[in-house]
This record gives C-alpha cells, structure tokens and sequence, in this order.
C-alpha cells in the first residue's frame, strides 16, 4: 500500500512539473494564440474520446 502511494505522490509530482512547464511555454512562446488553441483542440478531442470512444480509434 506504502508503494502505491509512493507512485501515486510521483505521478502527481511529475504531472505538475509538466503542467508548469506547459503553462510557462504558453505564455513564454512567440506565439501564444497557437499554444492556446493547442490546449483547446486537444482538451475538446480528448474529452470526446472519453464518450465516443469508438469515433476515436
């Protein structure tokens, strides 16, 4: 159980480095427009797979 908390605290640790960095590449990049409808695009079609996933394979 110890273990699985261990990799559950990495997991996490690791997605907000992640995340940080992505937030800093947003507002950092010479085109920030692009970045942001990246996100958006991705976010949409991710959660769309979620319901429809056989429209996604």
């Amino acid at each position: 159980m110890d273990q699985r908390r261990e990799q559950q605290k990495l997991f996490k640790q690791r997605y907000e480095l992640l995340r940080a960095w992505w937030v800093r590449e947003m507002l950092n990049t010479p085109a920030p427009l692009s970045e942001r409808m990246t996100l958006f695009w991705h976010t949409r079609s991710s959660r769309r797979c979620r319901t429809w996933s056989s429209a996604c394979i």
